[in-house]
């Protein structure tokens, strides 16, 4: 009992440090209004549970649950424990007592708390509904399905991702061999949890294409920007997964700088183009060829701006502070303003081929267009990147 309480203590102070960090004000400025608008946005939806008309009401509650149910599902993978599990395992710590302290860590979490009681609100407004003890036990078993799976889908990747597949190291450049780069970064990309996220739900949007028919390729974009959002905190950060030893060791490597970031830019997008490969699939199969060029393209397009996204920003303050970790989803802790920066520079160009509703001919020549431009942009800048100059904070 003595050792399960030191494990509580630790998961709790482990959370209380990760909270005390330096955050400019910019930020703690935007974290409060992002804060404050999903509060206005959830009162909103349960206000409209409670006193709307009967459709209104069974569509907010039908919304409400399903946004919080994704939420619990994706809480177990945001969390990264402040102490690492290979370094827990050097600890006199059991493998039930390890387990302890991974759930202790998301429990005693402040967003644990918050999804509880939006939950838990979410459920008494579902007494407004008709049948209300049947509407609300339903949401119930809803949300909690959503959070057991979250926590077996972060249980089964975590040990997917021990497979001696990933623990191999690629060989170094001397060997001879193709690509070596390339294939310990793929490697080393491939032991975090951002693919798997984005593969999980490409594989559920294809499905419902398969079933529903609704992607257009104007309308197959959101998708793909889903995808590029769940892997950027890769590319804004493409040395995350790095220590200095290993920095210091590419320095001393008879590669330039440019030529290193090329590998992993070429590991990053081989990631990318696997994870939207369901969808593009769903996407040929039920539609015509003019429309899945079109997909095709739209996807080149947004990989286009992804990849230029990541080149613009990555030498900011903000994306080298990104943490990425083994086993873990990436950018967890990521700056909500550099967040809403990438995000917005991520969508604009796409977007905006949406948005211009090109018609005949257009329809393929303006995405084409669009990203002969953003490639042209981007291998300009990748022509003059070179190592950027140690702080004295590193």
């Amino acid at each position: 009992m003595a050792r399960l309480r030191a494990l509580l203590r630790l998961a709790r102070l482990s959370d209380r440090r990760a909270w005390v960090v330096k955050r400019s004000r910019g930020e703690m400025e935007v974290e409060i209004l992002a804060a404050a608008a999903a509060v206005y946005f959830f009162a909103r939806q349960l206000k409209t549970i409670a006193v709307a008309p009967q459709p209104a009401r069974l569509l907010a509650a039908q919304w409400t649950v399903t946004i919080l149910a994704a939420a619990w599902a994706l809480l177990p993978l945001t969390v990264n424990p402040s102490i690492p599990t290979r370094r827990l395992l050097i600890y006199p710590f059991t493998k039930l007592e390890r387990r302890v302290y991974w759930m202790a860590s998301i429990l005693q979490r402040r967003r644990f708390a918050a999804f509880f009681v939006a939950s838990l609100l979410t459920v008494f407004a579902c007494l407004r509904l008709p049948h209300p003890l049947l509407a609300a036990l339903r949401a119930a078993v809803e949300l909690s399905l959503a959070a057991g799976a979250g926590l077996l889908l972060a249980a089964l990747l975590s040990n997917f991702q021990n497979r001696e597949f990933f623990r191999r190291k690629a060989a170094p450049p001397a060997t001879g061999q193709r690509f070596p780069l390339w294939r310990k970064e793929l490697r080393y990309y491939g032991r975090t949890l951002d693919f798997y996220i984005a593969l999980i739900v490409s594989i559920a949007a294809a499905l419902s294409e398969c079933f529903g028919r609704w992607l257009t390729p104007g309308k197959a974009t959101v998708p793909f920007l889903l995808l590029a959002l769940l892997q950027m905190p890769a590319m804004l950060n493409p040395f995350g997964l790095d220590g200095a030893r290993q920095i210091d060791r590419y320095r001393l490597f008879p590669v330039r700088y440019r030529e290193l970031l090329e590998q992993k830019h070429l590991a990053l997008t081989t990631l990318f183009v696997a994870s939207a490969l369901p969808l593009i699939a769903a996407i040929a199969w039920k539609s015509s060829f003019a429309d899945s060029c079109s997909a095709a393209l739209r996807l080149a397009l947004v990989m286009a701006s992804w990849l230029l996204t990541g080149l613009l920003l990555m030498h900011t303050q903000a994306a080298r502070e990104i943490r990425m970790a083994m086993g873990s989803i990436s950018g967890s802790d990521m700056s909500l303003l550099l967040a809403l920066i990438s995000a917005a520079l991520l969508s604009a160009v796409p977007l905006a081929v949406v948005l211009a509703q090109p018609a005949g001919a257009w329809r393929l020549l303006a995405p084409l267009g669009a990203l002969c431009v953003l490639a042209a942009i981007y291998l300009l800048a990748l022509r003059r990147q070179q190592w950027p100059t140690p702080s004295l904070s590193d």
